[in-house]
């Protein structure tokens, strides 16, 4: 793979992405140019290492964003119901992880949703945001 570069703005010139490594007779070369040789070669690896690693990991963030939350709506409380009682996550027959799917669910999953629910519900709209504040306002002041 090469890359073409703009240089002196009127000419253009290939350059390759790695450039290679001359076979010469290493006994032939000073010490010094063997450890710069291998050097560039390393350093060669590293970039392509990098390279590498830059491309997967734009592949993986594409992915995750192909994924939206916006698109699935959420589960109503009768199918988040349905689905403990059903003990769909088990695989098989094991009675313990059933209890405990349904007890956490029954105890966290279920009360957490609704709550939530109800919460996003009255933000929504910012009428429903103020009528909340109000009330809530007022409750709590005429309350003590």
């Amino acid at each position: 793979m090469t890359v073409t570069t703009e240089r002196d703005g009127a000419k253009a010139k290939a350059v390759p992405d790695a450039l290679p490594i001359k076979a010469v007779n290493a006994e032939a070369r000073p010490a010094r140019t063997r450890v710069k040789a291998s050097l560039v070669a390393v350093t060669d690896r590293c970039v392509g290492f990098g390279r590498h690693w830059l491309a997967q990991t734009r592949e993986t963030w594409d992915g995750l964003w192909e994924i939206s939350l916006a698109e699935q709506h959420p589960a109503s409380p009768r199918e988040l119901r349905a689905y403990i009682h059903s003990a769909a996550w088990v695989p098989g027959d094991v009675p313990l992880l059933e209890g405990l799917g349904r007890i956490y669910g029954y105890i966290v999953a279920l009360p957490a949703s609704l709550a939530l629910y109800t919460l996003a519900w009255l933000l929504q709209r910012p009428g429903r945001a103020l009528v909340t504040v109000i009330v809530t306002t007022v409750v709590w002041f005429t309350a003590s």
